[in-house]
């Protein structure tokens, strides 16, 4: 087999955007949670009351339903403070058993590491931790995508999921949590 190269290149927009992928992945029942927070805030500020304690009602639940995101954007907001405008650019090695980062021999990881494969449609994302993932953009790997998501497939026994969203989201998402799961 011959190697497969990918590359990432980060900016403030990819670090929010992984930040966001995970948070959505590893912690989509809090989001969901905070949306159920503030729909029954809403509820019972329309119910009536006091005009004080509708409005108390109505400006928290619709704060919580629109900013459902607001953890993830601090995450990367911190990330982003702490590097300074240095944004990390990584170059990905894939061999048959481990890969590579930046052509660093010294410490090769194993595929066995990986515990969350998610593809969107500009970027693979690649779990080791439910904080932790390396990201790779697709317009980058050479041969192709496909062979780099047969390999990955291959080599841990996971199947490539979609970001978690209230449009594929199922009961199953909820149940698998933080576990490995496989789609």
């Amino acid at each position: 087999m011959s190697n497969i190269t990918a590359s990432m290149h980060h900016t403030r927009k990819t670090i929010a955007r992984l930040s966001r992928t995970q948070y959505n992945t590893f912690s989509f029942g809090s989001k969901l949670l905070q949306l159920f927070c503030g729909v029954v805030l809403i509820f019972i500020g329309v119910q009536g009351g006091s005009a004080l304690s509708s409005s108390l009602c109505l400006f928290a639940g619709c704060w919580l339903c629109v900013n459902t995101d607001v953890r993830a954007k601090l995450r990367a907001s911190r990330i982003c403070d702490s590097l300074h405008n240095q944004y990390p650019a990584t170059q990905y090695t894939f061999k048959e058993n481990e890969f590579l980062l930046d052509a660093d021999t010294k410490s090769p990881l194993s595929y066995k590491r990986l515990i969350r494969l998610i593809e969107d449609n500009q970027y693979l994302y690649l779990y080791i931790s439910e904080t932790s993932a390396y990201m790779i953009d697709k317009a980058t790997v050479r041969p192709d995508v496909d062979t780099l998501k047969k390999l990955l497939t291959h080599s841990t026994g996971l199947r490539w999921c979609r970001p978690t969203s209230l449009l594929n989201f199922s009961l199953r998402t909820l149940r698998a949590g933080k576990k490995n799961y496989t789609c």
